[in-house]
């Protein structure tokens, strides 16, 4: 979630040094990788936004794929963030940044547009198709900026919590089946589904995906394929790791409704019943239908998602 918080140190921190080309053109900003907690420095910069953050914590999250970056110019940090990449069914890799903090400093009025535009050159050169970024929606000051920096958001975040979560009290119809997607079987039946919504998917990115996190659970209805929900756990720097449900699919049957309901319940069900804090989703800003069924689900709108896509050419 983005943030305006921080007052940045005045002394070098002993990290590993991630010179970017971005700062050839910009030499007064100095971007820097953090690979470990041991630096008190930014650990207290995070404790800024986490209050009873730990070193441990931030360990964890590190050896999770969370890449953390800070930003310093003329010996003060002026901004830092997290970075996760992660697997997509179309695109291989999107990038997504969290925790996005800046320095309120009025001497370094530009240093989230600096750090933002070396996220976004790191991750063109990793190949990431996109990035991008979730705001709170009480955080107006943010909101305003990202409105001029990416334009309108793409997508509406809802999230539930293990606590305000209350599906898995409704039954599912006993012709229902709902599996994570596994066997060879299985995965051959859900690559025709997935080219329905994805004609760009194949046998290679999908098995690319599964081999890097992406979990796939399909519902039938009478030994029919019909449903298809996807997630990924992400490292969180507080939470541990977390889940986002990133596609839903289901192919328009009679009782496509009530197969849309019951994978939703019962895979939302699976990831609070193995451990998981929070859950959260994605609905296209545009799509008022899938907006009420989230709410009806208990769902809270959290945050606006903007993104930037890359020139890969």
């Amino acid at each position: 979630i983005a943030r305006n918080s921080f007052a940045g140190g005045s002394q070098r921190s002993r990290l590993t040094l991630f010179r970017h080309p971005l700062n050839e053109f910009m030499p007064e900003y100095e971007l820097t990788e953090v690979t470990t907690s041991s630096d008190h420095e930014i650990l207290a910069l995070l404790q800024r936004v986490y209050p009873d953050l730990t070193a441990s914590e931030v360990e964890t999250a590190l050896s999770h794929h969370y890449r953390l970056f800070a930003l310093r110019k003329q010996a003060q940090w002026v901004g830092i963030a997290g970075l996760h990449i992660y697997p997509h069914l179309s695109d291989r890799q999107r990038a997504w940044i969290h925790d996005l903090i800046t320095t309120d400093d009025p001497a370094f009025p530009n240093s989230q547009s600096e750090l933002i535009a070396n996220l976004r050159q790191i991750c063109s050169e990793l190949r990431c198709s996109e990035i991008a970024i979730h705001v709170s929606t009480e955080n107006a000051i943010a909101n305003q900026f990202f409105l001029k920096e990416a334009g309108q958001p793409f997508a509406v975040v809802y999230g539930w919590t293990k606590h305000s979560w209350t599906g898995e009290r409704t039954a599912i119809a006993d012709d229902v089946q709902c599996r994570e997607i596994k066997t060879v079987e299985d995965i051959a039946s859900s690559l025709s589904l997935l080219k329905h919504f994805h004609p760009d998917t194949d046998q290679t990115s999908l098995t690319n995906a599964m081999q890097q996190g992406y979990e796939v659970f399909g519902l039938w209805i009478e030994d029919q394929l019909c449903s298809i929900a996807t997630l990924i756990r992400y490292p969180h720097l507080k939470n541990g790791i977390c889940v986002w449900l990133q596609d839903g699919m289901t192919l328009p049957i009679k009782r496509y409704k009530e197969a849309a309901s019951s994978l939703f319940q019962s895979v939302m069900n699976a990831c609070f019943q193995s451990g998981s804090l929070t859950v959260t989703v994605h609905a296209r800003a545009t799509n008022r239908r899938i907006h009420r069924f989230y709410e009806q689900s208990g769902g809270h709108h959290i945050a606006n998602a903007y993104k930037w896509k890359m020139d890969l050419a």
